[in-house]
Parts: structure tokens; C-alpha cells; sequence
């Protein structure tokens, strides 16, 4: 089984829950995005580690939103969705 992560995702000035970050935990990035985008489409900006989000001081100040956690079995399906859409 591999190990899950935690992706940090930053909303732009303007967009819906600006100034906040929505913590990600998932295999790997791209199904982190992926999940992202499942729930707020294009509506954010930047994709960060949890150690390049937690090192930046610009960025230390946002609301962090409730954890959202990608099971494996889960990031399948985001894979095959992204294929048929593709």
C-alpha cells in the first residue's frame, strides 16, 4: 500500500473560499488533484506539499478547511474518469 500525503491547495483573491487552503491526503499529486478539481473545478490556484505550504510565510495566515482523504480505490476511479474524459 503506498503512503498518502497531504497536498495543500490555495484559492486565488476573488474566487470562491479566497484565502483559505484545502488540505488534500492522497497517494500521490495528481490524484490530489484530481479530487481538487472534482470539487471546485478550476476554482483554486496552487498545489503545494504540506512542507512547501507550512514553509511559506506569505501563505501562513489561511484558513485551513477540513481535511479531505482520497482512498486508494478512490484515486482509481479519479484515474478512469480522467481517461474517458481525456
Amino acid at each position: 500500500m503506498t503512503e498518502q500525503k497531504t497536498w495543500m491547495f490555495t484559492f486565488g483573491w476573488g474566487q470562491p473560499n479566497a484565502g483559505c487552503v484545502q488540505p488534500i491526503e492522497a497517494e500521490d499529486a495528481y490524484a490530489a488533484r484530481l479530487k481538487m478539481m472534482s470539487l471546485y473545478g478550476k476554482n483554486w490556484s496552487f498545489q503545494y506539499t504540506e512542507e512547501q505550504f507550512n514553509a511559506s510565510p506569505l501563505i501562513a495566515g489561511y484558513k485551513r478547511l477540513p481535511i479531505v482523504k482520497v482512498s486508494p480505490e478512490e484515486a482509481k476511479e479519479l484515474y478512469l474518469s480522467e481517461e474517458v474524459s481525456a
